[in-house]
């Protein structure tokens, strides 16, 4: 996935870039989800861009695909899962099957955002970085 964005701020090899809405963009509508029109994208910077370029920004489609997996899929998974383990468990006290299942989806529900938020903080201590600034975009000069 190629977007365009306005790069903000450098550190090192990595640049913070506004991503802008494309027309990809228009479809998805995750980013407006957040009450914005951008994103903030820490992104490799491969070809020394500076701060207030225009650049192309590429996303790895393999890491959009595991990382919209984790977020979306993991926890409707972990929450059926709960559901029926809970079901099926045998408590004591007179809690009914629904109440056990209802709990169980609550519990592994939870648990999903635990497991995501881990997954970040390992992502993002082994550096790796799913974007980068692949070009520099010309700005036409009006007369």
């Amino acid at each position: 996935m190629r977007e365009k964005g306005e790069v903000l701020e450098i550190n090192g090899e990595i640049a913070q870039v506004r991503m802008t809405m494309g027309d990809k963009c228009k479809s998805c509508n995750i980013c407006t989800a957040f009450g914005e029109n951008s994103k903030i994208l820490e992104a490799k910077n491969t070809i020394d861009a500076q701060i207030g370029d225009t650049v192309l920004v590429e996303v790895n489609p393999k890491m959009v695909v595991g990382h919209s997996f984790l977020v979306f899929i993991v926890p409707i998974i972990l929450l059926l899962s709960g559901y029926f383990i809970g079901y099926n468990l045998s408590w004591p006290g007179s809690i009914s099957n629904d109440a056990r299942g209802i709990i169980g989806a609550i519990l592994f529900f939870l648990l999903s955002f635990v497991i995501i938020k881990m997954y970040n903080n390992k992502f993002n201590r082994s550096g790796r970085i799913s974007a980068q600034v692949i070009e520099k975009i010309k700005k036409l000069n009006k007369l």
